[in-house]
Parts: structure tokens; C-alpha cells; sequence
């Protein structure tokens, strides 16, 4: 059967008709959903079950294990793969349906079976809230964390503070959801946490929390942050803290700030120098007393020992592969020079490591004096012993 769709286009004398097949489909009821999972989809089954009311648990059940069934069919895995979207579409309808059907004990079997395969997790979080609503929260929680464990850190994290934050509608779910999306902030490197995109909502998910411990919780957490990666968590937690906060709230910011300006004063302390051709943190695996040269106060050195060019070119091509980064801990330059047994590679330093540690300084110098504009009292304590210093050039 066909049926059209007339369209016009009102600025040209144009019109398009568009064409959609339908089809009628019979088979015996007792094939009813295994027919319908395997010739139109899942969704579809999925769908139909939960059109009925009451949903059948053992309809359900039936087409879960189907469904699990057809993990092994590498086509029908490939059809999921492809779009993500209608896989999504089918846990989330799964998820209402166990809900719906009133059996706690399917709950176990979407998060083994199912959960693991979407890739977007967080955007399951609303309909998970769904079950807990009908179950409870200690009837979901240990299949959820399971299912969880087997994410890698980022993105269980990722997922916990989603839920978290759709819980707090939920103030029977709020605590729990808010302390489990904490302990997966513990679990991530701390490189990780501090720029970690959903910093913010964590950080409104623990401060709006019932329980006091939430808030204690994710306060110890960012304090005991190394100083040095605490930059991006002043610029998230700032945003969420003014003089309307509450107390404990601007405490805690003032305690970060704090940490790192202490942070910057004793990195500057430490760095700053007039220059000089020491390069301390110089690493030169390939030959010590090439390292040892660049952490030296000599511009130039001459490795030698090569009996001839081709072997002094080859030492110049084999490390000069990997071409110095951002962070780099020397700059230098080399070359081959001379031939037969008075082959050398001649070794040269340049300026770039002094600039580019002056530039660092810098803008650690700059960080420190706008802290301490804008936080006086979080510097208070500091501004009679530490100077606000830059590299001297000569």
C-alpha cells in the first residue's frame, strides 16, 4: 500500500509528492513477539509491551531474553551499532517497562545485559530514575554501581553526576545519588577531576544536598588538590559562588584560593632567576654527558667519538625525531660537523627554554596579583612574605 504527501513550493510554480509504503503482517499470535523483534525490531516489541496494560512481565521477560539472545548475531549487533540513538530509545522504553511490569528481578538482567552497550549513558539517567521511583533506591543501587564499575572512571563519573543532578527533584534519591557521583570523583587522577567539564554541577549537586557529608565531601576532595591543577577549579567554582552563598560555600573557595596562591608564590619563588644556560630539568636519554652539558651553566658542547660523519649524522636524525613540546625541559639545536675521526655533533643552546619559562612566569606572576585583587582575604596572610617576583633577563 502507498500513500502520498503533496508539497508546494510557494516561489516557484513547483510541487513534489512524496511516496511511503506501509505493509500489512500476519503470523500466529504465539510468534507474536519473536516475530516482531526479528522482522520489524525491538523497539517495536518494546514498544507494543508497554502499550498494554498491564504490562506482562512474562511478555517482558520473554523479550529481554530475545533480545540478549541476539547479542550473537553479528548483523543484528552491527543494525544497533550504527545508530546509536534507537538502541537508546529501546533501553529507555525497556527500563519504563520494567517499571511498569512491577518485578525487581529484571532489574538485575537490563543493567548485565543491556546498560553496558549504550554509550551515552547519562542520557539514561531520567528513565533509571523511573525504576527507582517504583523499587527504591538500595533495590537499584548495587545492580547500577555494578553496571557502573565497568565504565571507565571518566565516564562512570560522567554518568553518577548526571544522575545526581536528576535526583535532586528527588529528595528521597538526592543523598545517595549525590555521595555515589562523589565517590566516583574519587576514583579519577586528580589531573582529571580538576578539569573535569561537570565540575560545576557536581559541585551544585553536593551544595544543595541534604546531607552535610555531600558538601564536606567534595570541599576535602579540592583541597587536597595538588596547587598546580587548581587553576580551572577556581574558574568553575567561581562561577557557582558569590556573596549570596552560604558561608560554608564561600569558605571553601576562599580555602582554594588560598592553596593556590601559596601554589604560584612558591613555584616563582623557586623559578626565578636572572638568566643563565642551566636547563636543570634538561633529560637527554640517549647520552649522559649530553644531559649533563645541558643541565650545565656552557652554551656550546661538542660530542665526539663518532669515527665519522655518517654515524654523527645519524646521532643528529635519531634524536632529533621528537621534536621538543610546550613543556619542554631545554632548548638546543644540532648538527654534524667535521669528517673521518674528528666527526663530532656540535650541541648548542638556545634562549627559547629562558623565554618560555619567563612567559610561564609571567602568567603565574599576573594569576597570583589578580588573586589577590579579587580574594584579599584569601592572600591576607601572605602579602607581608611573598613579593609578586619576574626572571630578571641581563
Amino acid at each position: 500500500m502507498w500513500s502520498d504527501h503533496m508539497s508546494r513550493d510557494g516561489l516557484v510554480d513547483e510541487q513534489t509528492i512524496e511516496y511511503t509504503a506501509h505493509a500489512i503482517v500476519g503470523w500466529p499470535l504465539a510468534r507474536d513477539l519473536e516475530n516482531t523483534s526479528t522482522l520489524i525490531g525491538e523497539g517495536a516489541a518494546i514498544k507494543g509491551i508497554l502499550a498494554e496494560n498491564p504490562v506482562k512481565f512474562l511478555k517482558l521477560r520473554t523479550l529481554m531474553e530475545i533480545a540478549v539472545g541476539n547479542e550473537n548475531d553479528k548483523e543484528h549487533r552491527c543494525s544497533w551499532d550504527n545508530s546509536v540513538s534507537p538502541y537508546m530509545n529501546f533501553c529507555q522504553d525497556m527500563c519504563s517497562a520494567i517499571a511498569a511490569a512491577g518485578d525487581v528481578s529484571l532489574v538485575g538482567k537490563f543493567f548485565t545485559k543491556f546498560f553496558g552497550r549504550l554509550k551515552n549513558k547519562q542520557q539514561l539517567a531520567p528513565t533509571i530514575l523511573i525504576m527507582m521511583n517504583q523499587f527504591g533506591w538500595d533495590a537499584i543501587a548495587a545492580h547500577l554501581t555494578g553496571a557502573m564499575n565497568q565504565q571507565n572512571q571518566h565516564d562512570a563519573l560522567v554518568f553518577a553526576v548526571k544522575l545526581a543532578d536528576d535526583c535532586r527533584a528527588e529528595a528521597k534519591f538526592e543523598s545517595p545519588a549525590t555521595m555515589l557521583a562523589i565517590e566516583k570523583a574519587r576514583g579519577v587522577p586528580g589531573e582529571v577531576l580538576s578539569s573535569f567539564d561537570h565540575l560545576g554541577l557536581l559541585w551544585k549537586c553536593a551544595s544543595t544536598c541534604p546531607s552535610p557529608a555531600a558538601f564536606t565531601a567534595i570541599e576535602t576532595l579540592l583541597k587536597n588538590l595538588d596547587g598546580g591543577l587548581l587553576a580551572p577549579v577556581l574558574t568553575c567554582i567561581s562561577s557557582c559562588v558569590d556573596q549570596a552563598s552560604p558561608t560554608n560555600q564561600r569558605s571553601a573557595l576562599t580555602a582554594l584560593v588560598s592553596s593556590r596562591c601559596q601554589w604560584l608564590a612558591g613555584e616563582i619563588s623557586r623559578q626565578h632567576k636572572v638568566f643563565s644556560w642551566e636547563m636543570p630539568d634538561a633529560h637527554f636519554p640517549a647520552n649522559a654527558e649530553v644531559e649533563n652539558f645541558l643541565r650545565g651553566e656552557h652554551s656550546t658542547f661538542a660530542l665526539r667519538g663518532f669515527g665519522g660523519i655518517t654515524a654523527a649524522r645519524k646521532f643528529v636524525s635519531d634524536n632529533n625525531r621528537t621534536p621538543n613540546g610546550p613543556n619542554r625541559t631545554a632548548s638546543y639545536t644540532m648538527s654534524a660537523q667535521g669528517s673521518g675521526k674528528n666527526a663530532a655533533v656540535v650541541v648548542t643552546k638556545t634562549r627559547e627554554y629562558f623565554e618560555s619559562l619567563k612567559k610561564k612566569l609571567d602568567a603565574m606572576s599576573d594569576e597570583l596579583a589578580r588573586l589577590s585583587k579579587d580574594y584579599p582575604l584569601s592572600t591576607s596572610s601572605m602579602n607581608s612574605t611573598i613579593g609578586i617576583k619576574r626572571p630578571r633577563d641581563e
